[in-house]
């Protein structure tokens, strides 16, 4: 089978999609990505085929408006609205992009930011359309979506608020892109415009199945979710097997204890050179080697550094993580997941989005400090933090079992299973 699989933001909203393809690739199907040309050298590698849209996921962060989205931390209004801002002036040529990548394919599995554009272009051409998440966005009465905050315990009416967060935020989404989405849909595709209530009415008939790219070990499924949702276990790619340390980087690691790693993958911040400063004086505090990764975020930029302090741009998670006594991070799910898989206590200090959705489950699991917003960060706090992570055994022990555990799973094989097994029901 011709499979297109579109997955649109940063690294760790791709990567996984990149290691589904590479399962599905290697099950026998043909296997495009669309995606960002920043991913194209991931994407090549396995021999996949690559089609690039005309988006720079950097360059929206870096911009006023992705600052401004990126600083909206857990405030789903905020969230969704500036969002939309960003988005709707680049639907029409993504919505161009996808249809000349899309055509030909017989099913097209897509991230969550894809949707309201990827849904279209299934419709126009008559094939199904399936969505990889790596965050709960199917109602239920277990707990919230991601973006809204859980009701507390003694709540009567707990479970219908868990509900109704999903529903608040199909509408809201869809109401803000909706005239963008339909006017890319009559000028790209000549598709008439769809309704008000068109996500909600696909959320609640359960027409888009889903594929969830978490572990059930760290969020088993809500026993109230429909035959069409799949929690597979995490996606993941081995990050460039060619790579190669410098010896610079070597010599680091071989000086002295493990260090903490310190990275906020794509967050990008005004506040880069105070979260630094923060950062340095509470490694200092707890006389700490550390790594510091400067990302998208630019910690550590201009800035002053001890001999204790080592800078890099990029190293792969799955090579440098296993080295480390803890991970300080932003809560993104895939790097939540390389720390279970490299058996290292996350630090969480999440900033937007499902980050602290992610921060606060490892918490209640005993998997990890309690979050610290990134805005609420100190020195105190972020010390105190790295002081748990690194001396708590009991929680170090925890974070190594369920190590275990995740590296037991294999979530791309398992989606492969189900993709295979509806392709053969579709076309026996």
């Amino acid at each position: 089978m011709r499979i297109a699989i579109v997955a649109f933001g940063s690294r760790g909203d791709v990567q996984p999609h990149i290691a589904l393809g590479a399962g599905l690739q290697a099950a026998g199907h043909e296997v495009r990505l669309v995606t960002h040309e920043l991913f194209e050298p991931l994407i090549r590698r396995p021999g996949m085929d690559f089609f690039p849209v005309q988006v720079n996921p950097r360059a929206i962060v870096e911009d006023e408006l992705g600052k401004a989205w990126l600083g909206s931390g857990n405030n789903a209004l905020q969230f969704f609205r500036r969002f939309s801002r960003i988005a709707a002036p680049l639907l029409r040529q993504t919505m161009l992009d996808c249809w000349h990548a899309c055509r030909g394919t017989d099913i097209i599995i897509c991230s969550p930011l894809a949707i309201v554009v990827i849904s279209s272009i299934a419709e126009k051409l008559g094939i199904p359309c399936w969505i990889g998440a790596g965050q709960p966005l199917t109602p239920t009465r277990e707990f919230a979506i991601p973006f809204f905050p859980d009701a507390p315990g003694w709540l009567p009416i707990r479970g219908a608020y868990h509900r109704l967060t999903y529903t608040l935020s199909a509408r809201l989404f869809w109401q803000l892109l909706r005239s963008p989405i339909n006017q890319a849909r009559q000028e790209v595709l000549s598709l008439p415009p769809l309704p008000a209530t068109w996500l909600y009415e696909q959320v609640q008939a359960q027409r888009l199945p889903i594929l969830y790219y978490y572990s059930p070990s760290i969020l088993p499924q809500p026993p109230d979710w429909g035959k069409h949702y799949f929690v597979t276990g995490y996606w993941f790619l081995n990050d460039y097997p060619d790579w190669q340390p410098s010896q610079a980087q070597i010599d680091f690691l071989a000086r002295g204890e493990p260090p903490i790693y310190v990275g906020f993958g794509s967050m990008h911040t005004r506040r880069a050179a105070e979260l630094t400063e923060t950062v340095l004086e509470a490694l200092a505090r707890t006389k700490r080697r550390a790594i510091l990764s400067a990302g998208w975020s630019d910690i550590g930029g201009n800035t002053s550094l001890s001999t204790n302090i080592f800078t890099v741009d990029f190293v792969p998670h799955d090579w440098l993580f296993p080295q480390t006594a803890a991970v300080v991070q932003h809560g993104g799910a895939g790097t939540m997941a390389a720390c279970l898989r490299a058996g290292v206590p996350p630090i969480v200090v999440p900033f937007f989005g499902d980050q602290s959705f992610w921060g606060r489950r490892f918490h209640a699991l005993g998997l990890t400090p309690q979050p610290i917003p990134q805005k609420r960060l100190t020195v105190e706090q972020l010390a105190n933090a790295i002081q748990i992570a690194t001396s708590d055994e009991a929680l170090r022990q925890r974070v190594k079992a369920m190590s275990e555990r995740i590296r037991a799973e294999d979530g791309v094989a398992r989606a492969v299973e189900v993709v295979n097994r509806h392709l053969t029901k579709a076309h026996p």
